[in-house]
């Protein structure tokens, strides 16, 4: 997660860990998300409303040689808010979205 102000976060794929750029996996702004070691969950959007919701499931496994393709083959989104909620019963995810404050 990179954060650069409160509205502006993105979800990047860095080889270094505290860096401010990287491949961009989550376009800006993360609403909400998680994580555990298999996953990361993110929902982005406009905090000004719903129209513009996007959900996204990513396979949390990278290696340090991920390249562009690898990323998006581990990515599963853009999704509307039914299907990711079906995806995470048919991955059996535990994980629930968690709001950033």
């Amino acid at each position: 997660m990179s954060e650069y102000d409160n509205v502006d976060r993105r979800i990047l794929y860095s080889k270094e860990s505290c860096s401010g750029s990287g491949l961009e996996i989550v376009p800006m702004t993360v609403l909400e998300y998680n994580h555990d070691s298999n996953w990361i969950i993110a929902k982005s959007g406009s905090k000004k409303g719903e129209a513009n919701t996007q959900y996204w499931i990513i396979k949390n496994d990278f290696d340090n040689d991920a390249t562009s393709d690898v990323i998006k083959s581990k990515t599963i989104g853009p999704l509307n808010e039914k299907q990711f909620l079906n995806e995470l019963t048919k991955r059996q995810i535990n994980l629930e979205l968690k709001k950033i404050e």
